[in-house]
C-alpha cells in the first residue's frame, strides 16, 4: 500500500488541490452570486419603490387638479345663484328672467363629487367644504322665506352678503390647505 501511495502521490496531491480549488472556487462564485442576487432586488426594490411613488405623486395631482376645477365650478355657480337672488329681491330682474337662469347655474352634480373626492383622497378638507355648503343652504332657505314673504328682502339681502363673505374667505383657505396637502405628494 505504501508503494501505490507513493507511486500515486502525486496525482493524489493534484486530484486533491484541483478538488480543493473548485470547492473554493464553488464557494466564492456562491457568495457572489448571492451579493448580486441582493443587490439586484435591492435595485428592483428601489426602482419600484420609484415607481410606486411617481403613480402617487400624478394620482395625487391629478385628483387635485379635478378637486381644484370642481370646487372653483361650485364655487362660481353658488356665486351666480346668489346674485340672482339678489337681483330678484331688489326687483332688478324678473321672476321669469330669474327662473330661465337659474338652472344654467344650478349643476347638481358638482357637489356630490366634491364631496366624494374629499372623502376618499382629502378628508381633513371635508368639513370645510361641509361647513361652506351648509352656509349655501341656509342662503338658500333665507331666499325661499324672504318669496314667501316670510323675510324682507333688506334682511336677506344683508344676511346673504354676510353668508357669501364668509363662503368666500372659506374657499380661499380651503384652496390654500388643498394646496399645500397636494405639495406633500410632490
Amino acid at each position: 500500500m505504501a508503494s501505490w501511495l507513493s507511486e500515486n502521490a502525486t496525482s493524489i496531491i493534484s486530484a486533491s488541490s484541483a478538488l480543493i480549488g473548485v470547492g473554493i472556487t464553488g464557494l466564492i462564485n456562491f457568495f457572489v452570486s448571492k451579493a448580486n442576487a441582493r443587490t439586484a432586488k435591492e435595485a428592483r426594490d428601489s426602482q419600484n419603490q420609484l415607481e410606486r411613488w411617481k403613480t402617487n405623486r400624478e394620482f395625487y395631482i391629478n385628483k387635485a387638479e379635478e378637486l381644484f376645477t370642481l370646487f372653483d365650478r361650485w364655487h362660481e355657480s353658488i356665486y351666480q345663484l346668489y346674485l340672482l337672488t339678489v337681483c330678484r329681491t331688489t326687483g332688478t330682474k324678473t321672476v321669469e328672467q330669474v327662473n330661465d337662469e337659474w338652472n344654467t347655474y344650478a349643476d347638481k352634480s358638482i357637489q356630490p363629487r366634491i364631496h366624494a373626492l374629499l372623502t376618499l383622497y382629502y378628508p381633513e378638507l371635508a368639513p370645510a367644504f361641509r361647513e361652506m355648503t351648509e352656509i349655501n343652504s341656509e342662503i338658500m332657505t333665507n331666499f325661499a322665506k324672504c318669496v314667501s314673504d316670510n323675510l324682507s328682502p333688506s334682511e336677506y339681502n344683508i344676511s346673504s352678503l354676510k353668508h357669501m363673505e364668509i363662503i368666500r374667505q372659506g374657499s380661499l383657505a380651503f384652496k390654500e390647505k388643498l394646496a399645500k396637502q397636494t405639495q406633500q405628494h410632490l
